[in-house]
């Protein structure tokens, strides 16, 4: 009888508690706490660093304590990008852009598009490619990726993600100044003879796809460049005029310059009334005794 009454005992507390109302009790709110950094230099001065420095690659003394903040334009998450992450100075009207090297795959779920990171630059190398500096580790005669290991220690990764409003350019207006900035192109489109091409999907494509553009208004022509990688490769060549957002930049070999795109949602070709100019089309007709063809 007493076990029947002990039993009986459990089971109503067992019941008593299944019943209280759990509403009042809220999730823990994380919050990010922003670091404690003063920042003390720019991308600019860093470039003129190593301008000054008159050497191929320089490296900043271990004890230097600069620091310059800077925000993502670029992002891995298409598949455009691979261990480069491309920063700007400021969220809007950028004056200078620098590339960092990281041995760091699918960045973007930790160095997202906008956001701000702060840069110390003690211990690191950089160099300078025909207007394209970039940063990274010394490996004996060449900057190579920050390791995965002390990423950390050389970029911070601030509790802030910014809008990024892109810089509106005119093909005409490139210069080394706006390298490595998020810019917008208007009133542009492919050339004819892209028209049926996938974007980096053709049999020839390797490593990368470049893809003529030509602007409107000036009809001066520039390159889109993207990765075999991508994962929207198969896209169609669009017929349309539009405008599209991309990185600003040079070819691997910094040879020339061109637009990368981050991912197709910054990319608008919806103008269906294009630039082409109008083409002498034969039909063999005679004209004052002359034949066409």
């Amino acid at each position: 009888m007493k076990r029947l009454k002990h039993i009986s005992l459990i089971i109503s507390l067992f019941l008593s508690f299944s019943c209280v109302q759990t509403d009042d009790f809220d999730l823990p709110k994380i919050e990010t706490v922003e670091p404690d950094i003063t920042v003390n230099t720019t991308i600019s001065a860093i470039k003129k660093a190593y301008d000054q420095s008159g050497e191929k690659i320089f490296t900043f003394n271990a004890s230097d304590t600069s620091i310059f903040e800077a925000y993502v334009i670029s992002s891995d998450e298409s598949g455009n990008f691979y261990k480069l992450l491309i920063l700007q100075d400021k969220p809007e009207n950028p004056t200078s852009g620098i590339e960092i090297l990281i041995d760091l795959k699918t960045y973007y779920s930790k160095y997202n598009f906008g956001r701000k990171v702060y840069i110390k630059i003690a211990g690191m190398s950089i160099t300078n490619e025909k207007g394209k500096y970039k940063m990274g580790f010394l490996d004996r005669n060449e900057v190579s990726e920050l390791p995965e290991s002390l990423i950390d220690e050389f970029i911070i990764r601030s509790s802030k993600t910014e809008e990024i409003i892109p810089k509106n350019l005119q093909f005409s207006e490139y210069s080394k100044d706006n390298l490595n900035t998020y810019i917008q192109i208007q009133n542009v489109q492919f050339q004819y003879y892209e028209i049926g091409k996938t974007i980096a999907g053709e049999p020839y494509d390797k490593y990368s796809a470049e893809r003529k553009l030509i602007q409107c208004n000036n009809q001066i022509t520039t390159i889109l460049s993207n990765s075999t990688y991508v994962k929207f490769k198969s896209y169609l060549i669009p017929e349309n005029k539009g405008f599209l957002n991309a990185v600003f930049t040079m070819d691997y070999y910094a040879e020339k310059y061109v637009l990368v795109l981050n991912d197709l949602s910054t990319f608008d070709f919806t103008d269906e009334e294009r630039c082409d100019p109008n083409f002498l089309v034969c039909d063999g007709i005679v004209t004052n005794g002359l034949k066409c063809c």
